[in-house]
């Protein structure tokens, strides 16, 4: 019997089981400034802001046109795959010599490629930071109290 091919959040998970041994902590799914979304957007523990965009499918790999954006946004950008798209990665207009690839699945990940480092300007750090923390913030309030009516408050506030 086959394996049930991976999904996005399959990657995602061993991706962040990955980062957080490397000191790093992960939230997914963050809506930029500019509107684009990170699929995981992290600080390092030595303040490092780390982006990785997951991808599944050759198609959905080809297609993607929005992944040069990111760079504007953190320190260090990685692709992160199932293995059998690894080799996908190492074309030239996927900047091989600039981002990192993680390869993962399910339970685990591996570095198989070091990201490239792009200093962010310190006030773009401070505002990538903070909205990490308050993204954290809003999640954890939404997990315990999902009833509270005041969660518009936060982005209005």
């Amino acid at each position: 019997m086959r394996d049930a091919p991976l999904l996005a959040g399959d990657v995602a998970r061993g991706v962040l089981r990955l980062l957080w041994y490397r000191g790093v902590a992960c939230q997914r799914e963050v809506r930029l400034a500019d509107g684009h979304r990170a699929d995981l957007l992290g600080v390092g523990r030595d303040g490092a802001i780390w982006c990785v965009e997951i991808k599944v499918s050759a198609a959905d790999l080809r297609h993607d046109r929005k992944w040069q954006a990111y760079g504007a946004w953190c320190d260090h950008f990685c692709w992160a795959v199932p293995e059998t798209l690894a080799p996908h990665l190492d074309a030239p207009r996927f900047q091989p010599g600039v981002c990192g690839l993680i390869v993962a699945d399910r339970h685990e990940a591996f570095l198989a490629r070091a990201p490239g480092t792009a200093a962010l300007a310190p006030a773009r750090r401070r505002a990538v930071t903070l909205l990490l923390a308050r993204l954290g913030a809003e999640r954890q309030l939404r997990a315990e109290d999902p009833t509270f009516e005041g969660f518009g408050a936060l982005r209005d506030g």
